[in-house]
């Protein structure tokens, strides 16, 4: 049996090679897909394509952030995991909710806005010495520490292939990460960073209709930035499967794996207060019901 797991650390090891196995296998698909066309009889079936729909569920997810903050006096910082040093909760339920829009008298070109948060905050007695930008927390500490992330993503996507089942499209799109982070110690003294990272990704994306009433969807988006003070990556892998089984109403299964580094050099104001090293990982399953027109 596979273990999604480790595939999805491997590809994330990896991310450099993603857009050449597209770029290897895009061409094979439309070949197969052209191939399988001209040999069959049309189909007589009725797979419909929405104009609009409105998806809502649960994501369960397992998150794995670490972070230094900049220091004017101590340097850059120690990068540290925040949940083995401040135990906040390495799984969590949130809500997410996504609509696309499909437009054009051919189809082709679509439009798409998601959102969720992950929100945590915990408190713990320091196992070891932390140093988080100018402030060093003893053992010992009784801390309350804080870790918001808030998550925008949006997509113009073009369907360069598509016939009654088979659906191929590249992407552009942006993802607005809002990050809050903050670590209190019970007398008071503490350390905070706040980051806003509009960041633009490309990617692929493409949906089979097994039946009319059951989908495969896939989407893989991308990113390597460098500019001035600052560079960063996101890696973005969804697959999900859709069952439709009344007009207008379905419902979804997915998998989602998610990874992204920002690094601010010094001096720089990226965004917000932040200044140091960032990274996000989470990785889960989501249903979620769907609403399409």
């Amino acid at each position: 049996m596979i273990n999604i797991e480790i595939l999805t650390r491997q590809i994330m090891r990896h991310k450099v090679l993603i857009p050449v196995l597209l770029l290897l296998f895009t061409p094979g698909l439309i070949a197969f897909s052209q191939g399988q066309n001209k040999k069959a009889v049309k189909d007589s079936l009725n797979y419909g394509h929405e104009r609009l729909s409105f998806t809502a569920g649960a994501f369960l997810t397992s998150i794995n952030n670490n972070i230094s903050i900049g220091s004017s006096q101590l340097g850059l910082g120690i990068n540290i995991n925040v949940e083995d040093a401040l135990g906040l909760n390495t799984s969590m339920f949130v809500f997410r909710g996504e609509t696309e829009y499909t437009f054009g008298k051919r189809m082709h070109s679509s439009v798409s806005l998601g959102t969720f948060s992950l929100n945590r905050k915990a408190n713990k007695v320091l196992e070891s010495n932390i140093e988080i930008g100018d402030q060093v927390f003893p053992i010992g500490t009784s801390v309350s520490s804080k870790f918001n992330t808030v998550i925008i993503r949006g997509n113009y996507i073009y369907s360069f292939f598509m016939d009654d089942r088979f659906r191929l499209s590249a992407s552009v799109g942006f993802y607005v990460m809002s990050t809050k982070f903050s670590v209190k110690a019970l007398n008071s003294f503490g350390e905070a960073g706040s980051l806003i990272a509009p960041l633009p990704v490309l990617g692929t994306q493409s949906s089979f209709w097994i039946t009319p009433k059951f989908i495969i969807k896939q989407s893989i988006e991308v990113l390597y930035l460098k500019v001035a003070t600052y560079k960063g990556s996101i890696t973005d892998i969804n697959i999900r499967v859709e069952y439709l089984p009344f007009k207008h109403i379905g419902i979804g299964m997915g998998y989602n794996a998610f990874r992204f580094n920002l690094y601010a050099y010094e001096g720089n104001k990226f965004g917000g207060e932040f200044i140091g090293n960032l990274e996000i990982t989470y990785s889960g399953l989501f249903a979620y019901g769907k609403l399409y027109f």
